[in-house]
Formats: structure tokens, C-alpha cells, sequence
């Protein structure tokens, strides 16, 4: 039996800001080893996808995400895949950062942003919700979180940033994005 995903929505009319969102798939949107989203967001949804099985999302979390005052995009390892698994449950699709081909971090994600911030000069504020950015950086000498180095990174840029590292077996939760709402209102 052949199982097809559903039509992709068209793309994303991005709001006129000055303020980026980039959002990561598993352990963010998805939690990761869990058919269970935060309640907090209400009932959770799950989608049979053809290429990856039962995944939990939340539409009360997409409907948010995507009314959000930002230019929302997709930076994550499932990049353009992740319009074809769940466009349809956001009613449209979102531009997504590429792995570039040339690196110059060992995290791709990181070179995309870097990548992305020049080519967009408006963008002064970041928000960036991924579970990788608890990282420890095994190669700085004070084994500080991944985050720790983008934030300096970003503020030396002079681009104010919030970053999110949710616990990847829940994903972002409602508490994370009554943080977000706050500092979007800054």
C-alpha cells in the first residue's frame, strides 16, 4: 500500500520585521522517542508520515508559531523535508537554511545562520529554538554550552538573541513560548 503525504501549501507570506525565528524539527517541533507534546499546548497530534513513521506534533503550537511576528523558517537537519511532512499542518510551507558547503564551524546550523544574517542585513533580533544549542563545545576551554558561543557571536554582530534549548524529549513547550512572547514585546 503506497501512502502519500499530503499537497504542500504554498509559501509563507514573511512578515516586514526585524526579527528572524529559526526552528529545528526533532526534539523542537517534534519531540524526539515521544508521541507526546507539552499538554500545556493542548491535545497533541499524530501525524503517520511515509518517510519517518508516528511523529507527535501540536497544532495549537503550529497555528502560534506561524502568527508569530518574525520571519519563521526551518534550520533543521530534515531541511526542505520538513515542508513535506508538516506544511500542511502549519497551512503553509517555510523557507528553511541550508547546509552550506563550505563550513566554517563544525555545526552547519551555525554557518547557515551566519550565512542568513548577511544576506538579510534587516534582521536584528534572533530566536532560535533548538535542543542541540545545550551543546557542550568540547573544543572551547571552558566546555560552555554551544548557546554561550552563538550569544556572543550574535551580540558581537549586534543582533539581540534568544535561544532556546528545550528538553528534546518534550520539544518547545507553551512556558518557552511564553518566553519568546515576552521578548518579542521588548
Amino acid at each position: 500500500m503506497t501512502i502519500e503525504r499530503p499537497s504542500i501549501p504554498p509559501a509563507r507570506t514573511q512578515p516586514v520585521t526585524d526579527t528572524a525565528l529559526f526552528l529545528d524539527v526533532d526534539g523542537v517541533f517534534c519531540p524526539l522517542h515521544s508521541l507526546e507534546t507539552d499538554p500545556a499546548w493542548g491535545p497533541t497530534t499524530i501525524i503517520d508520515d511515509p518517510g519517518f513513521g508516528e511523529l507527535a506534533i501540536s497544532l495549537d503550537m503550529a497555528a502560534a508559531l506561524v502568527a508569530a511576528p518574525v520571519e519563521l523558517m526551518w534550520c533543521t537537519d530534515w531541511q526542505d523535508i520538513a515542508n513535506m511532512a508538516f506544511a500542511s499542518y502549519l497551512g503553509q510551507s517555510l523557507p528553511h537554511l541550508t547546509r552550506p558547503r563550505e563550513r566554517e564551524d563544525e555545526w552547519w546550523k551555525l554557518d547557515a545562520v551566519r550565512k542568513y544574517l548577511r544576506e538579510n542585513p534587516h534582521i536584528r533580533r534572533v530566536v532560535w529554538i533548538d535542543d542541540h544549542l545545550s551543546a557542550i563545545d568540547e573544543d572551547d576551554d571552558d566546555w560552555v554550552p554551544r548557546s554561550a558561543q552563538v550569544t556572543r557571536e550574535l551580540e558581537a554582530r549586534g543582533i539581540r538573541a534568544l535561544l532556546i534549548a528545550p528538553l528534546k524529549t518534550i520539544g518547545f513547550t507553551k512556558a518557552d513560548w511564553n518566553v519568546v512572547l515576552g521578548w518579542l514585546r521588548l
